[in-house]
């Protein structure tokens, strides 16, 4: 059984070039089990927060909207320094 090699050069003139990588867009207001994932922990734990104000959120209605910008602040004002700092 013989193998017979292509030439690489021509099947690579012949093939399209692949399609530029499409920009994610990543939503700036999330429902709350998505935005405890976001911040990875459990739901449960999330809702406590909400309910201790640690955590800003705004509802609407019955709709109720974390921003994760505003999730990452308050996050931030939790940071501990490591012991060296």
């Amino acid at each position: 059984m013989k193998v017979i090699a292509q030439d690489s050069t021509k099947a690579a003139a012949t093939a399209t070039p692949p399609a530029p990588p499409q920009p994610t867009i990543r939503p700036r207001y999330v429902r709350p089990p998505v935005a405890a994932g976001y911040a990875g922990v459990c739901p449960r734990s999330f809702q406590n927060w909400m309910k201790r104000g640690v955590v800003p959120y705004r509802k609407i209605g019955r709709c109720v909207l974390v921003d994760l910008v505003e999730l990452d602040a308050a996050l931030l004002r939790f940071k501990r320094k490591a012991v060296g700092e």
